[in-house]
């Protein structure tokens, strides 16, 4: 027989949800533990948080928060939130947050207290900007690198530059597309170099590679073989030689010519990283095989590098002047007062014009000899230089208005093409030299052994790089790839537009001037003071 309503109602109390159960008073006396709890955390955190000691992350209030340690740069900020963190507002302005809270990049005020970070390009459109955090992300752990991202941080406006660009901000310079690193053109564009080196070398340098390169290298077409006995002692050992070797001909490297580091604390350069080579200097990379001779008479004089012509010209009317002294002493009485004195000859006007006329026609053959037969037969005639290599034309070229090389009047209206020495050829990439070491120098510059052309820059092309620099694969059994491909690989961020300034520069430095103990409290603001 079923149960009927009134016999469920006198079994049922039907008040019994008002009633708490025994799982509703447990539930309730956590409740209340839980909020005795962290009353007591509250009153006891901030004076455990303080003690230099504590090693229970639970009391450390500001390191709750934390997703991880900060990257070694910042390591000193682990328990110093503010330092970086504004309160309500996201640190990274592409994350969700609402549109009443904050500024937009308003964390980027705490990262440029210490270290400013420049504009990409004058021409980028400032709602495009990502904020720091985007890039640089932290919480990563001690060794995590702040500069390392992802591609598609650089691609989302390179991928179709002209979206993200000011319309006035003119020709677009650089490439429109650039989706990833590889061989396609379509991908990634060919390297470019400076904009002020587009087309023949600038450097405004004579120079042959192939000539210099060759073994049985001669001063002269078709000359005598440049030995190491040519060469001076002090020099011959930087370029192979070794006991027995005098009569062998000088076989050039590339790193005879360009290095990495300079040798010795006396070297006239300083030492580099080795991202770039050390510029090339006369004293130092040319004399050995181009000594600045300027009179067969006197071989181991030589002529002062670097001098404008008409430095040389007062150089060589100077030095042949004294000449003349040294051979006839009574020369100097013309230093003598006009009224003669008792017992001293006076001298003639005469003879010391036909002093000075000897000393200007030595000069003249002297300086025929420097600037050879261009000088002579016009600037851009055959430069043949019948007198003798070493002279300043066999590298440098003489400017346009530089009249023939005929009298002294002309010779001090030589002028010379300034050289423009460069260590960067790609400004707008990073390359390291040192990083590369191991290769040879022509696999990357390839042909540079039979390069005679001027006109022709021999720069590395994206297919000599993604041999290396490329995801890690086996070809043939092969192992190629493996090395770094993202795009910091290579580039930088800001500065675009002067990628040449360094960290030091005035451009990225901090909008603050702080105190040691401001710097390390992680202080927004100086108090008293900051420029």
């Amino acid at each position: 027989m079923s149960e009927t309503g009134k016999q469920r109602r006198s079994r049922i109390q039907l008040g019994y949800y008002r009633k708490p159960d025994a799982a509703a008073r447990r539930r309730g006396r956590l409740i209340v533990l839980a909020l005795v709890a962290a009353g007591l955390w509250i009153a006891v955190a901030p004076f455990w948080d303080g003690r230099g000691d504590t090693g229970v992350r639970l009391f450390q209030q500001s390191r709750l928060a934390s997703r991880g340690p900060l990257a070694r740069p910042h390591a000193m900020w682990d328990s110093t939130c503010e330092a970086c963190h504004a309160p309500f507002a996201s640190i990274n302005d592409s994350r969700w947050r609402p549109a009443f809270v904050g500024e937009p990049h308003a964390a980027d005020l705490k990262c440029q207290t210490c270290h400013a970070g420049p504009p990409h390009h004058k021409s980028q459109l400032e709602r495009d900007v990502p904020s720091c955090a985007e890039c640089h992300s932290d919480h990563r752990g001690r060794d995590a690198s702040l500069l390392a991202m992802a591609d598609s941080v650089c691609t989302s406006c390179h991928g179709d530059l002209a979206r993200h660009r000011d319309p006035a901000a003119g020709e677009l310079m650089t490439a429109a597309k650039v989706t990833k690193f590889d061989i396609e053109p379509a991908h990634h564009p060919a390297f470019t170099p400076a904009r002020d080196a587009m087309g023949p070398d600038s450097g405004r340098i004579l120079f042959s590679h192939a000539r210099h390169m060759a073994k049985g290298l001669t001063t002269e077409p078709k000359g005598v073989t440049w030995t190491f006995a040519n060469l001076d002692p002090s020099d011959r050992a930087r370029y192979g030689w070794a006991t027995g070797r005098d009569q062998e001909a000088v076989q050039l490297r590339c790193d005879s010519c360009h290095r990495l580091d300079v040798p010795g604390p006396a070297a006239a350069q300083a030492p580099t990283t080795g991202a770039a080579m050390v510029p090339i200097v006369y004293e130092r990379d040319c004399k050995a095989c181009h000594p600045l001779a300027f009179d067969a008479k006197e071989p181991m004089r030589r002529v002062r590098h670097g001098l404008k012509p008409s430095e040389v010209v007062e150089d060589l009317r100077q030095f042949y002047r004294a000449q003349a002294v040294l051979a006839d002493p009574v020369l100097l009485g013309r230093f003598v007062p006009a009224r003669p004195l008792p017992g001293r000859p006076q001298l003639a006007a005469s003879q010391v014009e036909r002093a000075q006329q000897a000393a200007d026609e030595r000069t003249l053959v002297a300086l025929k000899r420097l600037f050879g037969s261009s000088s002579l037969a016009g600037v851009g005639a055959d430069r043949k230089l019948p007198l003798g290599r070493g002279g300043c034309v066999e590298c440098h070229e003489l400017k346009p208005a530089s009249r023939p090389l005929v009298d002294m009047a002309g010779a001090l209206e030589l002028e010379m093409k300034p050289v423009i020495a460069r260590s960067t050829w790609l400004e707008s990439a990073r390359f390291n030299h040192a990083t590369h070491r191991a290769l040879e120098c022509a696999s990357c510059h390839a042909g540079v052994e039979e390069s005679s052309d001027q006109s022709r820059l021999i720069l590395p092309k994206p297919e000599n790089c993604v041999s290396c620099h490329a995801p890690a694969t086996t070809t043939n059994g092969v192992s190629v790839g493996g090395a770094g491909v993202s795009c910091v690989e290579c580039h930088r961020y800001h500065d675009g537009d002067d990628p040449g300034r360094g960290l030091g520069a005035t451009a990225r430095r901090g909008k603050l001037e702080l105190s040691v103990e401001q710097f390390l409290g992680g202080a927004a603001s100086p108090s008293g003071g900051g420029r």
